[in-house]
């Protein structure tokens, strides 16, 4: 379980919607992740993805700074294209408990993306992992799950043994809660508290290991990275405190 799971939410990151400030590289990218079909399982299509995502830049000196703010995922090699899709009739539902460590009850959802929200300083700080969602069958009202913890900087030696030079983001989530929709937060609000998650509005602890993340490029439009699963992910960067659930 790595941070920046599953696939997007509909809000749009800055460079999907113009790429005006994107790279040629970068804007091929995202390109390709919106063009992506939404329930193919072709590797062509992943191929060609991850192709063009390794002829991006190195992560540069100053990336642990340009990874502060909001982030959206556009694409991963989990889900793939970054939209809501159909459930699977042949996979049994997902639900929170899965995805929390087993913190949270196994109320089924359907997950509609992913968010996070990295803040501190460019030594390192606090994570937000959102995974949103909405309950099966209906498309809405929207919520939340964040897992939170800390991140720092690092490189491939220490508790992962040695490798090869990288830009390393250890990270240790700490506390799970589920949080309503900023549009329509007393529907979101009752929805959860509906399906018997209101206790959940506070913080509760998880037992989780230690992981990271490799930044394998960032810019002040997006960033790619792969997590200590492998799982791929683009993610395009976001106008500040625009995630639209209550964090705070």
């Amino acid at each position: 379980f790595a941070p920046g799971a599953f696939v997007g939410v509909p809000v749009r990151g800055r460079a999907a919607v113009s790429g005006l400030r994107a790279t040629k590289e970068e804007a091929k990218v995202l390109k390709l992740c919106d063009e992506y079909p939404v329930n193919t399982k072709d590797p062509d299509f992943l191929e060609e993805v991850l192709t063009a995502a390794k002829k991006l830049p190195d992560a540069p000196e100053n990336a642990y700074e340009l990874f502060l703010g909001d982030w959206k995922v556009e694409w991963s090699t989990l889900g793939g294209k970054a939209v809501k899709k159909e459930a699977d009739p042949n996979a049994p539902p997902m639900n929170l408990k899965f995805v929390s460590f087993t913190a949270l009850p196994p109320v089924p959802v359907e997950f509609t993306g992913s968010l996070n929200r990295v803040t501190g300083t460019p030594e390192g700080g606090t994570y937000q992992l959102l995974q949103t969602f909405v309950l099966p069958g209906t498309d809405g009202p929207e919520a939340a799950m964040v897992l939170e913890g800390t991140w720092s900087t690092g490189t491939a030696t220490g508790n992962w043994g040695d490798g090869a030079p990288r830009t390393r983001v250890p990270t240790k989530f700490e506390t799970v809660r589920v949080v309503p929709s900023a549009s329509d937060p007393d529907a979101s609000r009752k929805m959860l508290e509906d399906a018997d998650l209101g206790k959940y509005l506070e913080r509760t602890a998880v037992k989780a290991k230690e992981t990271y993340i490799d930044l394998k490029h960032i810019s002040e439009e997006m960033r790619a990275h792969q997590g200590e699963s492998g799982a791929y992910y683009i993610l395009t960067k976001m106008e500040d405190d625009s995630i639209p659930f209550l964090l705070d």
